[in-house]
């Protein structure tokens, strides 16, 4: 694989994964309407999607930057 196969392919992975993400959170925001629960909680299940987003690309980052490096793509 080329280097630039490889940007294309994460690139349409990072596509896919926000696009659920951000359906997901607005799924969680109108149940949070629809049951008279708290702002609040879902607040707290954003930040915590967030962080795990970060830690995602970071780890990803990591794996790429690896892959590139060992194989000299």
């Amino acid at each position: 694989m080329k280097k630039s196969e490889v940007i294309i392919f994460y690139g349409k992975f990072f596509f896919e994964f926000l696009l659920n993400f951000t359906t997901k959170t607005y799924t969680i925001f109108i149940d949070n309407q629809r049951n008279d629960k708290r702002i609040s909680n879902f607040s707290s299940k954003c930040v915590s999607n967030w962080t795990a987003i970060f830690l995602f690309f970071v780890i990803l980052q990591f794996i790429l930057y690896s892959y590139l490096t060992i194989y000299k793509v």
